[in-house]
């Protein structure tokens, strides 16, 4: 008798996992949307860019060279910089 209520609270263990698989998979995807979304509303197009604190290289030389553009996404140009670190540090 004891070894069928044992299978019965497994059996239910069992069930509840697979709730709470499907329950994280749902809030990490509405996460992801959520930050996709975030990520593309206008607040993070750049406007200007302004650098201050430089001596010895021009302040379009280093826009340039950081590759930032007016009108695009920060984001965008954030990932491709950092795409293009993870490919020089391998």
């Amino acid at each position: 008798m004891r070894k069928d209520n044992r299978t019965e609270k497994t059996v239910k263990k069992k069930k509840r996992r697979k709730k709470h698989y499907l329950l994280r998979l749902l809030i990490i995807a509405a996460v992801c949307v959520g930050l996709y979304f975030l990520a593309h509303i206008e607040y993070f197009n750049v406007d200007n860019v302004v650098v201050t604190g430089n001596r010895e290289i021009s302040d379009e030389e280093i826009i340039k060279l950081s590759g930032i553009k007016t009108g695009g996404n920060l984001f965008a140009t954030l990932s491709r910089w950092f795409a293009c670190w993870i490919g020089c540090v391998r």
